[in-house]
């Protein structure tokens, strides 16, 4: 299974969109152009999905690049960067989700799937963080393009789907092949306060100084966040942070 025999599922599945005339060419170029702007900014590496005729009209060129070592760095014939366990896990989280976005009053197009996946090859063992953003979709809320950002995660293992929601309290978790709504993590200013200084590099004594508090006030405020984000060190809650638009 690959990446576009995953978009064809969806269509088959009713999940995708026919082709309708010239309506999707005309609709992309705007969205090409502003993933292009937004790779630009170094937030992440940007892949446009064209659901429709399962293509992908804009791929970071680091990205482009980074296939390339690879490829040039194999030794033993063709290596899969993605299993196939790993390639169905997607089809099904992307599928519900899509299903998702087509209930009444259900979810709105403006929210955003995340995922994590493991990529290994010889040259490349990372775990990447997904978040796909549909952009444009039809009448029938089926999707015609996504907007898909890649950034390393600092989790350990792929999975961990979740649908965020905008100006709302709750998220869907994907458990046992379906959703579940969840109370989001809510973070104190203090929290916050320690995310922030921690990503610019402080340490627990720096934070401490800051704030004008002891080092085991600090300590207490990065157990709490663990807790609440359900991560187990300041690196997973710092990516956490970055990946969910928490701080």
């Amino acid at each position: 299974m690959t990446i576009q025999e995953i978009m064809k599922g969806l269509q088959q599945d009713g999940h995708g969109t026919k082709a309708m005339g010239g309506q999707v060419a005309d609709d992309i170029l705007p969205y090409v152009k502003s993933a292009h702007a937004l790779d630009r900014l170094g937030h992440g590496k940007i892949v446009v999905i064209d659901f429709v005729h399962c293509s992908f009209p804009y791929v970071s060129p680091s990205i482009l690049l980074k296939l390339q070592q690879i490829r040039n760095a194999r030794t033993k014939g063709d290596e899969d960067l993605i299993d196939d366990r790993q390639l169905f896990d997607i089809k099904n989280i992307i599928s519900s989700y899509f299903s998702l976005l087509k209930k009444a009053n259900t979810i709105s197009e403006s929210s955003v799937l995340h995922f994590d996946l493991s990529i290994e090859a010889t040259v490349c063992k990372e775990m990447i963080h997904i978040s796909l953003s549909p952009c444009l979709c039809n009448t029938e809320k089926s999707v015609i393009l996504g907007v898909c950002m890649l950034t390393y995660s600092a989790r350990k293992r792929p999975g961990n789907a979740l649908v965020k929601l905008p100006q709302a309290d709750e998220h869907y978790e994907y458990r046992h092949d379906g959703w579940v709504l969840a109370k989001n993590s809510h973070l104190t200013n203090m929290e916050k306060v320690v995310i922030v200084n921690s990503i610019n590099g402080k340490s627990i004594k720096d934070i401490a100084k800051i704030l004008s508090v002891s080092i085991v006030t600090v300590k207490a405020h990065r157990t709490n966040i663990f807790k609440k984000l359900r991560v187990k060190n300041i690196t997973e809650a710092v990516q956490y942070a970055e990946d969910y638009n928490l701080i």
